[in-house]
């Protein structure tokens, strides 16, 4: 196309009204855009591509038709991909061996992607710079739907985001290079993917504003409670001196905490495993494990090896809980410490809070009575697995737990440091939200002490449960009475609205 041997291409109707012939001119009738040197002609705008050179205009045909097999490919493994995640998604309840959608449709963008830079290669080779450039952009801006597909949760969106910017930006810079006009035409899949990023992010947005607002009221009532208690001498006092101490114990909120696995002491160095052997003998370990070689060191986890297993994690909370409450006790015990009692036999009537000590001295009857804290069920512990921990079982570390009420910040403080000083338990991590500089809308201006530990003694070891990462609540006499059961619908509520 574009210039003959002989001379100009002639006018003429169909395939010969490409080119007008004239040194650095195109005049085709229908390009109204200035681009290179002369003057271009009037009529409406469908041709509009640049000249490559001396007599050869970008209208006519490429020299080979190298580029456009990787060309044509591209919206085929894109097309084909969505057609097929559509019957995976449709049929994936039936076959339990086809791939997750989000995973196909990985895979067809990442198959587009590839043809995209391969095409880079091929118009690069044909001469055709601008065809390289626009298939290196378009190559690029895949790569980004490739990750988005890939990921799950809230990056999602962001990738939905991300993608509809980037082939905005690349359509807009191909659109200036060959028509001097970035708008000049619709980037139509940029968007098509705003019109599934922006009512998400919307409805995201209102959602969090929702679940705000219902936690409003309750907010109020705990950030009152806390102004008074810091207004007060002695109630400032004690928050101060509970801060020290939890800074001089060092595990603070910052502290990593996983649910881990046993050191095997089969995959050790061949000395460490001699010196455990040597020592094996004094250790619980059951004669199964000895005949298969499957050598767990107790008490020594993993760092590399986290819990993996949703199961296991349940069978290891469900020995470690009852250890807890044991302990539990015997610290409500010594420090003074407060239960939930329920006053009517059925459970039906309003509770009050009891200390442990005058439970067993003088109400033994209402032992029975004591509301427990028990296992986080397993549909909510599914729920924040999902929701909150990209289905990695080892971040969930309160499944087994337990909560002290005390009357006052000084039997608090005096409870965190018996836990501290107990041989029993391994303290991990404390969060201390009764702490001045703790941002009460973290938690709708809720505020206790969250305890991480695991239950560490020879029983603990034995059962297989010494790694095991409980949580324990210690908290006010305040606090607890402004939970009620409404306001824990509420906050369910809201905690849906935030997905977490």
């Amino acid at each position: 196309g574009g210039m003959r041997a002989g001379g100009a291409v002639p006018r003429g109707s169909g395939s010969e009204r490409l080119c007008g012939g004239i040194e650095g001119v195109c005049t085709c009738p229908t390009t109204a855009t200035r681009l290179g040197t002369g003057t271009l002609s009037s009529s409406p705008s469908s041709c509009q591509r640049p000249r490559r050179g001396p007599g050869r205009c970008l209208c006519s045909p490429p020299p080979t038709g190298r580029a456009c097999g990787p060309t044509c490919l591209h919206p085929f493994f894109q097309g084909s991909c969505f057609l097929l995640a559509c019957i995976v998604a449709r049929l994936g309840d039936r076959f339990k061996l086809l791939p997750p959608s989000n995973l196909v449709l990985a895979a067809g963008s990442l198959l587009a992607a590839f043809f995209n830079f391969i095409g880079v290669f091929y118009a690069a080779s044909s001469g055709l710079a601008h065809l390289a450039v626009e298939q290196a952009l378009k190559g690029g801006s895949t790569m980004i739907l490739f990750a988005t597909f890939y990921w799950q949760g809230p990056r999602f969106v962001y990738g939905l985001w991300a993608y509809s910017v980037a082939d905005a930006v690349t359509w807009g810079i191909m659109c200036y290079w060959l028509f001097h006009d970035a708008f000049a035409r619709l980037a139509i899949a940029s968007l098509l993917t705003l019109c599934h990023a922006l009512p998400i992010s919307l409805l995201r947005i209102y959602h969090l504003r929702h679940s705000k607002l219902l936690l409003r009221g309750d907010q109020v009532q705990y950030d009152a409670l806390w102004e008074s208690l810091c207004r007060s001498e002695d109630g400032l006092a004690c928050i101060q001196h509970l801060r020290k101490v939890v800074e001089m114990i060092g595990l603070d909120k910052d502290n990593y905490c996983r649910q881990l696995n046993r050191q095997r002491a089969d995959r050790l160095s061949a000395p460490l495993k001699e010196q455990y052997i040597s020592m094996a003998h004094t250790q619980p370990i059951h004669h199964i494990f000895w005949d298969i070689r499957h050598w767990c060191m107790p008490n020594r986890p993993d760092k590399e090896s986290g819990v993996s297993s949703f199961n296991q994690l349940f069978t290891a909370s469900s020995v470690a809980n009852l250890l807890l409450c044991d302990l539990v006790q015997s610290w409500a015990h010594r420090c003074e410490g407060m239960f939930m009692v329920e006053d009517g036999e059925d459970g039906s009537s309003d509770a009050r809070f009891m200390k442990w000590v005058d439970i067993l001295r003088h109400r033994p009857e209402y032992i029975p009575r004591v509301r427990r804290c028990t296992m986080k069920r397993h549909s909510r512990a599914m729920e924040k697995l999902l929701r909150s921990y990209g289905n990695n079982p080892s971040h969930l570390l309160d499944v087994a737990r337990g909560c002290i009420v005390f009357e006052s910040l000084a039997q608090l403080t005096n409870c965190l440091g018996v836990m501290i000083t107990d041989s029993n338990v391994r303290v991990e991590r404390i969060k201390n939200r009764l702490d001045i500089e703790y941002d009460s809308d973290e938690s709708a201006g809720y505020r206790d002490v969250c305890i991480n530990l695991r239950v560490i003694n020879k029983t603990a070891q034995a059962l297989g449960a010494e790694l095991h990462v409980c949580e324990v609540q210690l908290l006010t006499l305040e606090f607890a009475k402004l939970k009620t059961a409404d306001g824990h619908k509420r906050y369910v509520q809201s905690r849906n609205d935030r997905g977490t």
